[in-house]
């Protein structure tokens, strides 16, 4: 099956190579043996092969046809120009390639060309410009390698591809041609030029001896041996450079040096194969000099890639070479539509004896089988041991090992067996601790409905007076299939066991970071961990009912995704809770959504507003509430259809209803009286609700935290009351999502503030203060514990699962294969490179249509499904906004243009929407519930809203996990490779079924593209290696002018009785907190002049805060006596006032207030320096 949903991507591909590269060898024969004559326009169309040689007939020029692979003549015309020279932005980077100049010599310049992800690369994204225009027209492409061995036999090379030969074909029509303007006579014959095509082929060698007779350095020019089809001069020279007697650094390059006589003489589909002969083989081509010291985690990244090296670098085009590391390369290609299918992760794990590891939830959940269960998880840990302690024999066998990354190595396995014996330490907690069993116990069972309500289909609503619902209530009794946990996933569960259940444990203030590829299950690892820990603090104090997690995102469009899949698990822990109050309390286990105004409502009145405009509009009227379907039953939420034309009812909106209380309140509920929650779901998304009465898991994204300064009501969340005392124990998980987008100036915000949230998280046992336990996630990161220490200020940091010795194996995460060895399905990776078009838009036009057409070529509905709708990222709103354009005319356009030439189904683009932050918050369930419709067939009426494309943004870097996608198109490379692996992960997630297709449309104009493609191979077989590592600086003088303010007001806000205004606060709590942001900064290793800088700003603000003494502290919207002020009343403000974060996207404020800041320090400078 998987083969055949293959053929299905190879055909997609194939149709796209046949339109940018060429040829597509297909159609009706034409006997080319004599005149040409068609009797009518309709005769004449195609597509049309030579009858004699089976070679594509075109009736255009070949060179407005193809844009990629065009090798042209040296002293070619003048390149052909879509715009007016000089008209590039200047974000369009440009580079001289290696046509710039007829002269090989310049071959040697190609070694110096940055390479990808280096430092210089990224220096020049957006600011070099190219005025010459030459890179139209490649007129030379080349490889660079090292050859090795060469002592005997010789490199062999072919340069093949094809020439097109014009001819004139006759046509003769009854009628005048649509583009005559005159009436023609019957007998009349238009004439035009069409192109058949030639297959050219060259051999070239170099002989051994020719390189052992070179000393440094020397050109040298190959003999031609074998020449088929037409003559063109093509030259074929190899740069040497000696590296030692037998191995030698090359670059071979090849230069068309025909005549410009006619368009015969360019090179198009040019492929350039070089393949050693009877001796020497192509060896790793050096990596570059390194001129600083290599870290732990760099040596880790070469260890883990050590047998993926890079065999041959492409210049103005990609390289590809056989797989097997294990075999000698002897033969490298390159190529013009360089494609690599990255391999599919498995989180299946195999025992000893070859049996999978299935752990199922139903035994782990079942109290008469505990000795099972437990020993079950032993089994499991016990072969990742022995799998350890094989690894370690490997590792001081191996050579490369032993030579180059034995502290790595060591490292590396030291990490796995530490992992190991904490998942030891979580079984013994299970079997010796009667409540952590339980807790554990009871969070499978949870998770086991968890899985099965979250995956239940949407039951429809429709109203006539009555509500009409459509299928069956679902079955109480949970199907047999799934319900089983990841090895992975529950092997992580065990590891935090300990930490998470015991607060004085020497691993609670390890930061637990999960690392797995995109759509692996990480959700489910850590929402395991939250069910567990939740019911364990309610087993051991029922009445302990506040906030017991907080749930972390970035993005939105990731916020409300989650939001419906935690909103799950509460459900099916409140049931548990309802079946044992004794145990669990009264108090409902609950969920709220922290996200603020432009998300959801922040009060009951713009709740109230806007039920009342729903009601109104129905579903035109804008969504706040999340939530359209049951998390339950999966009955539809929200606006329904209604029969009724007139009335009250005419627009119903079902599950949200208004309390009759006082004041009124909004509340969800099911829509189906027979289901569990029809009296209320036990979930929030308004911020004065969940203010009165704090959820037991609290979602919101990072940047809410920043209104803990404006909101003092917001202290429920932290178990704290009205009068700032503690009145329940505070959140002792927090999980954070997607870590590695807590970087840049987000990151710095985020690691002041989170100073403030540890605080007010930490409690006292027995005199020991106890923190939070932490528990982040990504797919993409570097230089974690660099990064962890500098948002949590915590210096031990655990990545699950730890990689070992080899990328292709983690025990819990392995390169999935066939039992012959052989690589299943994965995603792969194709990238467009094609100058010859003249600009980037008429690539996304070619391509655009191509993929959008392809897919008519699949007749089975199901089949087509994956590839229907094409998912576009770009960079910039500004790239988004130009592709819109082409959607409209360009691309329709040349949809048609194809119909003609081929003759098939025409697709017709009905749908296309933006992903993007210009879509409302209340857009995006609904967006996602659109993407998720499968394909069913063209005559299908429920077809016309299924999207054709979806143009987006950064907003799909995480949160859309929908498995129907298969197919994305990138404009331009991603600002960053982990950007690039969110972006991809997006599609192709169920890869044995609907394999992924990522096609990159590189700008032959930018030399950061240019330098991606040429590596293309090497850059995708070490994808993760190339990880850009994040910048987060907590404490860098920008950012404590710009927060350190904001987030003392936080800690005071949430500590002192509420009302309490700035003046009458003991000063002393202001001073501990800076205290306690102070000695965290001590833990960063910072530089005496950042100290000193930081210790200035800690003065000032104790000196300022005594002058003050303001009577209210303000509000958002604006208060001109109170102490603080938005950014947005930056430029209004006048006498002494504190300018607060409402948000942590920005550093800079739009205004330093430097005067005045220099005017309060001249009045305070006599002061002595206040103690901290």
């Amino acid at each position: 099956m998987s083969e055949a949903k293959d053929s299905q991507r190879g055909k997609i591909i194939d149709f796209l190579s046949g339109e940018i590269l060429g040829p597509r060898n297909e159609g009706k024969k034409l006997d080319l043996s004599k005149s040409v004559v068609f009797t009518s326009w309709e005769e004449s169309h195609g597509p049309w092969i030579d009858s004699e040689t089976g070679e594509e007939v075109i009736p255009i020029k070949p060179r407005d046809r193809y844009g990629s692979g065009v090798l042209e003549p040296v002293h070619g015309s003048a390149p052909r120009i879509t715009e007016e020279e000089g008209d590039t932005p200047v974000e369009e980077d440009l580079t001289s390639s290696v046509g710039d100049s007829p002269d090989i010599g310049d071959m040697e310049k190609l070694e110096t060309r940055p390479a990808v992800g280096s430092d210089e690369n990224r220096d020049h994204l957006d600011i070099e410009v190219r005025s010459n225009k030459s890179w139209l027209n490649p007129r030379t492409i080349g490889i660079s390698f090292l050859i090795k061995d060469a002592n005997k036999g010789q490199i062999r090379v072919l340069i093949s591809g094809g020439t097109y030969r014009p001819f004139v074909v006759g046509i003769k029509p009854g009628e005048p041609s649509k583009n005559d303007s005159e009436a023609a006579a019957p007998s009349r014959v238009y004439e035009n030029t069409w192109y058949v095509r030639q297959s050219f082929s060259n051999t070239f060698v170099f002989d051994s001896s020719d390189l052992q007779e070179v000393k440094v350095k020397e050109f040298l020019t190959g003999k031609l041996v074998d020449s088929q089809g037409r003559k063109l001069n093509i030259e074929v020279k190899l740069l040497v450079r000696r590296e030692s007697e037998s191995r030698f650094l090359c670059t071979l390059s090849c230069v068309n040096r025909s005549s410009i006589v006619s368009d015969e003489n360019i090179l198009y589909q040019a492929k350039l194969v070089a393949m050693t002969e009877d001796g020497p083989s192509f060896g790793p081509y050096p990596e570059s000099a390194r001129d600083f010291e290599m870290d732990l985690d760099d040596e880790s990244a070469l260890l883990l890639y050590k047998n993926y090296p890079t065999f041959g670098i492409g210049h103005n085009a990609g390289v590809e070479w056989d797989r097997d590391p294990k075999a000698s390369i002897i033969k490298l290609t390159l190529t013009s539509l360089p494609k690599f299918e990255a391999p599919s992760i498995t989180p299946t794990v195999y025992f000893e004896d070859g049996s999978e590891a299935i752990i199922d939830m139903r035994l782990m959940a079942d109290k008469s089988r505990k000795e099972e269960a437990l020993g079950e998880l032993e089994k499991l840990v016990s072969s990742y041991s022995n799998w350890i302690s094989n690894q370690e024999t490997k590792s001081k066998s191996d050579p490369d090992i032993l030579q180059k990354y034995t502290k790595s190595a060591k490292s590396n396995i030291e990490d796995c067996r530490k992992a190991c014996s904490r998942m030891l330490k979580g079984i013994d907690s299970l079997r010796n601790n009667p409540e952590v069993y339980e807790a554990f116990r009871l969070a499978n069972f949870a998770m086991l409905e968890q899985q099965y309500r979250s995956r239940l289909e949407t039951r429809q609503i429709n109203y006539s007076g009555r509500i009409s619902i459509s299928g069956n209530k679902p079955s109480e009794a949970i199907p047999p299939s799934g319900g089983l946990w990841r090895p992975f996933q529950i092997a992580f569960f065990l590891s935090v066991i300990e930490s998470s259940s015991n607060e004085l444990s020497e691993d609670r203030d390890l930061v637990d970071l999960i690392f797995f590829p995109t759509g692996g299950g990480k959700t489910e690892a850590y929402l395991g961990v939250a069910a567990f820990v939740i019911l364990l603090k309610r087993m051991k104090d029922s009445n302990d009912s506040g906030t017991t997690v907080l749930m972390r995102y970035t993005l939105r469009l990731l916020t409300t995704q989650q939001f419906l899949r935690a909103a799950s698990l509460i459900c099916a822990l409140e049931k548990i809770r309802r079946q044992n109050e004794e145990k669990f309390g009264k108090t409902p286990f609950s969920i709220g959504a922290w996200l603020g105004g432009v998300v959801t409502p922040n009060s009951n009145q713009k709740a109230l507003t806007a039920l009342a405009e729903m009601k109104k509009r129905g579903e035109d009227a804008p969504n706040p509430f999340l939530l359209l379907r049951c998390p339950w039953c999966g009955t539809a939420m929200g606006p329904v259809k209604s029969d009724l034309n007139s009335g009250p009812d005419k627009n119903f909106t079902a599950g949200y209803k208004i309390l009759t209380t006082s004041p009124k309140q909004f509340k969800f509920h099911c829509p189906d009286l027979e289901c569990d929650f029809a009296g209320g779901l036990p979930l929030n998304v308004i911020d004065e609700q969940i203010y009165q009465n704090p959820p037991t898991i609290l979602i919101g994204t990072v940047d809410k935290f920043a209104q803990m300064s404006w909101q003092e009501g917001a202290r429920s969340i932290f178990g704290l009351g009205a009068d700032g005392q503690r009145i329940s124990t505070p959140p002792s998980l927090i999980i954070q999502d997607e870590f590695h987008l807590i970087s840049g100036p987000l990151g710095s915000l985020v690691g002041i503030y989170e100073g403030v949230i540890e605080e007010l998280c930490t409690i006292d046992i027995d005199g020991v203060k106890t923190l939070p336990k932490i528990i982040s996630s990504t797919a993409t990161i570097r230089r974690f514990r660099a990064q962890a220490e500098a948002i949590y200020g915590r210096k031990k940091v655990s990545l699950f699962p730890p990689p070992c010795i080899d990328a292709s194996d983690s025990f819990f995460a392995v390169w999935d294969r066939h039992k012959d060895g052989t690589l299943k399905n994965g995603r792969m990776y194709l990238g467009v490179n094609a100058p010859g078009l003249g600009s980037v838009q008429s690539a996304q036009v070619r391509v655009g249509a191509a993929l959008a057409q392809a897919p008519m070529g699949i007749d089975n509905d199901e089949e087509r499904d994956p590839w229907w709708t094409n998912l576009w990222f770009f960079n910039s709103i500004r790239e988004l906004s130009n592709t819109v354009s082409l959607f409209q005319s360009d691309i329709p356009n040349y949809l048609k243009d194809m119909k003609r030439r081929y003759g098939h189904q025409s697709r017709h683009l009905n749908v296309i929407n933006e992903l993007t932050s210009r879509r409302q918050s209340h857009e995006l369930p609904k967006i996602l519930r659109e993407l998720e419709e499968p394909y069913r067939g063209i005559a299908e009426p429920s077809q016309r809203g299924i999207w054709d494309a979806c143009l987006a943004s950064n907003i799909i870097e995480v949160g859309i996990d929908i498995n129907r996608l298969s197919l994305m198109t990138i404009v331009s490379q991603p600002k960053s490779t982990a950007q690039y692996i969110q972006v991809s992960g997006r599609v192709g997630r169920d890869p044995l079924r609907k394999p992924g297709l990522v096609v990159t449309i590189y700008t032959s104009n930018r030399p950061r593209d240019l330098s991606h493609f040429e590596h293309f191979r090497s850059y995708h077989e070490k994808l993760y290696a190339q990880v850009e590592p994040t910048s987060v600086t907590p404490f860098s003088a920008p950012v404590i002018k710009r927060a350190l303010r904001g987030a003392a007001v936080s800690y005071l806000r949430m500590v002192i009785p509420m009302g309490t205004p700035p003046k009458e606060v003991d000063t002393r709590k202001l001073v501990f907190i800076l205290t306690q942001l102070r000695t965290r900064a001590d833990r960063l290793n910072l530089s005496s002049d950042d100290l000193k800088i930081l210790d200035a700003e800690i003065q000032l603000i104790l000196k300022e805060w005594n002058v003050y003494r303001a009577d209210e502290w303000g509000a958002q919207e604006g208060s001109p006596n109170g102490l603080l002020a938005a950014p947005s009343e930056d430029k209004n403000i006048t006498g002494y006032r504190w300018v607060i974060p409402v948000s942590m996207r920005n550093v800079d404020a739009s205004v330093e207030l430097e005067i005045s800041r220099k005017y309060r320090l001249a009045q305070m400078n006599d002061e002595e320096p206040i103690s901290v």
